[in-house]
């Protein structure tokens, strides 16, 4: 339980960190690289959903779990989507706001959203530790740009960079706790661990098809978007060539 808390910790803290450093370090001359980013990232989403998170959901416990936990899975991504601010990397009102509050309310934001996400971590271990570690990875590579976004009008109300990126690990933390709900629920039985598997796979697509590529597709200028994205499926076809 405490490597797979450690797991969840070190990709929602590696992941939202480094975004807000970068945010903050370089703002709005990423657009170009972010579009990558965030295709890329979803490239490999894609992949470890229908390719792992799914049928590893369908074969412990059928269609039934598998269908309700997906749509459990993106449901609660869509409530939490309608009731957090959550303002996406390309958003002007996150390079223009003057307001440090607004980059706070953000960061709860992301930290709320970060919790189904290290669900879906735990929920991977507790089907194995290769599933597990591959999960990791995408939720940490996906959590960068959401760390810019909160940097970004940090940044324009003057906050320090050393508090923003206090701010950026801070948002990442609630994935290591998700982790650890994750991988006890999956761990209870193989119905469970269907259901959790699924649930992930739902909040991961919801992520992927709702937020990151909109968002890749609204920043890229020169086509990058779509560079991004075959990089990011080739590398998640690498992935499930890894024994699990």
């Amino acid at each position: 339980m405490l490597r797979v808390i450690l797991w969840g910790f070190a990709a929602g803290l590696a992941g939202t960190g480094t975004g807000a450093l970068l945010g903050g370090v370089l703002g709005r001359r990423l657009s170009r690289s972010l579009a990558f980013l965030l295709s890329m990232a979803a490239g490999v989403m894609l992949v470890v959903v229908f390719l792992d998170l799914l049928p590893e959901a369908l074969e412990d416990g059928g269609l039934w779990a598998g269908m309700t936990g997906l749509a459990m899975g993106m449901l609660i991504m869509l409530f939490l989507e309608r009731r957090l601010p959550h303002l996406h990397p390309q958003d002007p009102a996150a390079a223009t706001s003057p307001y440090v509050r607004m980059g706070v309310l953000l960061a709860l934001g992301i930290a709320l959203h970060n919790l189904p996400e290290g669900v879906a971590v735990g929920a991977g271990f507790a089907s194995s530790d290769q599933l597990g570690r591959n999960v990791a990875l995408v939720i940490g590579i996906h959590n960068v740009p959401e760390g810019m976004a909160m940097a970004f009008p940090m940044i324009a109300g003057g906050l320090k960079m050393p508090r923003i990126f206090l701010a950026g690990l801070l948002a990442g933390a609630p994935v290591g706790i998700g982790a650890g709900v994750g991988y006890w629920f999956g761990s209870i039985s193989e119905g469970f661990l269907a259901f959790a598997l699924a649930l992930a796979a739902g909040a991961m697509l919801y992520i992927t098809c709702c937020e990151m590529l909109p968002a890749a597709r609204e920043c890229s200028e020169d086509g990058s978007h779509v560079y991004g994205l075959l990089v990011g499926v080739g590398l998640g076809l690498l992935l499930t060539l890894i024994p699990h």
